[in-house]
């Protein structure tokens, strides 16, 4: 016997099945304790909207419509869980133009099966339950509404019917001061950050608004916060000591900075890089990523163009119709020819529109080279560099060469045959995998080198290197238990975001006889005038969010500001990094040493650099939002090839 629960029993259900599917959101989102309250407001909402959608005439429209956006909601929440949980941070509608590389990149971000397991059995399995109320709530309406007369003693049930109808309009006022937050009270800013629907709110307003926002803007007054943001160089040390020399940039995939003089077993992790830093080597060991959503991508766009990259998606399909003047171009009009080398597809994080618009003349993508040695995401990093270095043997002028390597790639299963450092059976996990991996990225550094020499090339080319990310991420799952239990072991404490995020950069100048480790704060957006520096490059347009590393003099101007991972107002300070609250807050959120781990107070002063970080990410983006840089496009320079 078929059994049919009332109405509004199953809608007690429907309701309580979503409370949980909340606070289950907010739980796998990292909320604790008194948080909570922000999930009331999320449940308040859609059960006022539940109740408005219940008592509208055309209910098989409003059903279909509900339904459908409730599904929506519901997959937005799946999304935000696993994008949380590798970004620390909401998704924004601009993702949605980044589903591809999200998708391409997919085993990187959902290694615990977040989508198949949480997604589908938890947030999606209680949608055919709401659709059953919607479709018993229209038959019994229609019952209903074949009541011409309303007796005396229904007018206080009519009256009281409304009651949801006023408290949704309160609630949608609320909304919209939620948004708006035209007073900038730190409490609505707070929730705005954090509660689902006024954040994703928020999300859509923005994107709107700035889609239509295109007026006029004075450049000057952004040129000079800029001058007065920026930390400042002076001198010339080691100015030119590589000019009229080819360079080589190589951009390490997820290569952290504490593998570097580690060993493993008395197994040398980076021997052939640990040679290098011996002689004519700059080291920068307090060097840090400056990514957007983009990752990988945004690594090589800060680093070429001296940019911080934006939140909502992938500078390179953002901003793909810019002009630029990086380092490419400077090159180019110095005569050089420019090479970009890539192991995958030239479609990948639309590389193949991009790299032209940042000047480079050849891009060697997948496509163009010989595709004998595949491992994880593309061409190895040795058959990559052998390929790359049979072309620039065969140069005649000046060549930049950018080589972005693949193989270190999360989850670091090399192939067998790739594998030289021996692990015991208790490492056999993510951590000691990474450092498999991480061996081998330095074999084929070690590999480059030598062929570069054998070849004729090595004498005359400065070769730069950096990580363009971290390799392990800082997280509570035990996917990631490995890495919280081994690394304190290499660095003697707890793993921290400024170990996360902290990459090398080296800076190789055969016969330059310098030699030297510079501990001074930096970030890939400091690459470009420290670089520029180095060979002698005069960078002539206003627009430069970085500074020359090498040439600072004051410990106020060891800075850089993070985008990603640590929140919008975050930043590493002569020593210090500051981790803005979750909330927004500058209040609620934490600094220490990054020498010690200790944890510093919150001062003024630390709070003064917190809006120095936001402005100047702000800042960035309105420079890229209307491509202010474009009369000082590279795009005027003609290349010696004629392109």
């Amino acid at each position: 016997m078929k059994i049919k629960l009332p109405i509004k029993k199953k809608w007690l259900i429907a309701y309580g099945c979503f409370l949980l599917k909340i606070l289950l959101f907010y739980y796998l989102v990292g909320f604790n304790g008194i948080d909570y309250i922000v999930g009331l407001l999320t449940f308040a909402f859609f059960v006022l909207t539940f109740e408005q959608m219940k008592r509208r005439r055309h209910q098989k429209l409003f059903a279909s419509l509900f339904s459908i956006g409730y599904g929506l909601i519901s997959i937005l929440m799946m999304a935000d869980v696993m994008y949380y949980g590798y970004f620390v941070q909401y998704t924004s509608v601009n993702q949605i133009f980044q589903i591809g590389n999200l998708l391409e990149t997919s085993e990187a971000i959902d290694l615990n099966g977040i989508i198949s397991v949480v997604g589908i059995l938890i947030f999606l399995w209680d949608i055919p339950l709401v659709i059953s109320c919607f479709i018993q709530s229209q038959k019994r309406y229609k019952e209903e509404s074949k009541r011409k007369i309303i007796k005396q003693n229904q007018i206080g049930k009519k009256i009281f019917s409304w009651i949801p109808n006023y408290c949704f309009i309160g609630f949608f006022i609320g909304l919209v001061l939620l948004t708006w937050n035209p007073f900038q009270d730190v409490s609505i800013a707070k929730i705005t950050n954090l509660e689902f629907v006024s954040y994703h709110t928020h999300d859509i307003v923005n994107f709107v608004v700035e889609e239509m926002k295109r007026s006029s803007i004075d450049k000057e007054e952004i040129q000079e916060e800029l001058q007065a943001l920026v930390p400042k160089t002076e001198g010339n040390k080691y100015k030119g000591i590589g000019e009229g020399k080819n360079l080589i940039v190589i951009q390490m995939e997820s290569f952290q900075n504490f593998p570097i003089g580690r060993f493993y077993n008395g197994q040398e992790l980076t021997p052939n890089i640990n040679k290098l830093l011996k002689e004519d080597t700059l080291y920068f060991s307090n060097y840090y990523q400056t990514l957007g959503k983009g990752n990988t991508a945004d690594a090589e766009f800060s680093t070429l163009n001296s940019f911080y990259p934006v939140t909502e998606r992938e500078s390179y399909r953002l901003y793909v119709e810019n002009n630029y003047n990086g380092l490419p171009w400077l090159l180019r009009s110095k005569g050089y020819r420019t090479l970009a080398f890539h192991g995958n597809v030239r479609t990948f994080w639309n590389r193949g529109q991009m790299y032209p618009q940042e000047g480079f003349d050849y891009f060697y993508s997948q496509e163009y080279l010989d595709a004998t040695e595949i491992s994880g995401f593309g061409i190895t990093d040795k058959e990559l560099f052998r390929q790359a270095v049979d072309i620039l043997k065969v140069q005649t002028k000046p060549t930049f060469s950018f080589m972005v390597t693949v193989t270190n790639h999360i989850p670091y299963d090399l192939d067998d045959s790739l594998v030289t450092l021996e692990l015991e059976p208790e490492d056999e996990n993510l951590f000691g995998h990474y450092l498999q991996s991480v061996h081998y990225a330095d074999e084929a550094i070690g590999e480059l080198i030598q062929r570069l020499k054998e070849e004729g090339v090595y004498e005359n080319t400065v070769i730069a290197m950096y990580g363009d990310h971290h390799g392990m991420l800082l997280s509570d799952d035990d996917f990631y238990q490995s890495i919280q239990e081994n690394v304190p072991k290499y660095t003697g404490r707890e793993y921290d975001y400024d170990e996360m995020l902290n990459i090398p950069l080296i800076i190789h100048i055969p016969n330059s006889g310098v030699c030297e480790t510079i501990d001074t704060v930096g970030g890939e957006v400091d690459f470009l005038p420290t670089i520029a520096n180095i060979m002698n490059l005069t960078i002539p347009q206003p627009y430069i969010f970085g500074k020359d590393i090498v040439n600072v003099t004051d410990d106020k101007d060891s800075f850089v500001a993070s985008v990603t991972y640590l929140l919008e107002g975050s930043f590493v300070w002569n020593h210090i990094m500051y981790q803005i609250g979750r909330d927004g807050s500058f209040e609620s959120g934490r600094a220490w040493n990054t020498d010690t781990g200790e944890e510093v107070p919150l001062t003024k002063e630390l709070k003064e650099q917190s809006e120095r970080a936001r402005r100047l990410v702000q800042l960035s983006k309105t420079t890229l939002d209307y491509n202010l840089m474009s009369e000082y496009a590279g795009q005027n320079y003609v290349s010696i090839d004629g392109n």
